[in-house]
């Protein structure tokens, strides 16, 4: 969707919120975390499921960004941890190169939260 000619498109910043960036390809961690700094957003970064479960079950963050494929844990596996295990109930947005919508069914992922986000 694009602004109409004479309309600035509508940008909005973020004042310092809390968010978690779970990513194992450290380049992408980096543009990612250039990207959504110029944002505003206050950025901590873990790269595999273990270490995300680790800071989001002591850390309050807002959101949490979350590849699905990494090493030692995956993203679905550290989702449902978080959820049945530590309580956290943190919006969590994943990254995915390409997950079968069965993977999310049979993690118990709700069908609302299994929704693609696509450009």
């Amino acid at each position: 969707m694009h602004a109409p000619e004479n309309q600035e498109p509508i940008i909005l910043k973020a004042d310092n919120i809390p968010l978690l960036l779970v990513e194992d390809d450290s380049s992408l961690a980096r543009s990612l975390s250039d990207f959504l700094s110029d944002f505003g957003y206050d950025i901590d970064f873990a790269f595999n499921g273990r270490s995300a479960i680790e800071l989001a079950s002591t850390n309050g963050y807002a959101v949490i960004i979350m590849d699905v494929s990494m090493p030692i844990m995956d993203g679905l596996t550290a989702c449902q941890a978080l959820r049945r295990d530590h309580g956290v109930n943190t919006p969590i947005i994943f990254l995915t190169a390409s997950t079968p919508e069965y993977q999310c069914t049979h993690r118990s992922l709700s069908p609302a939260n299994r929704a693609p986000l696509t450009r």
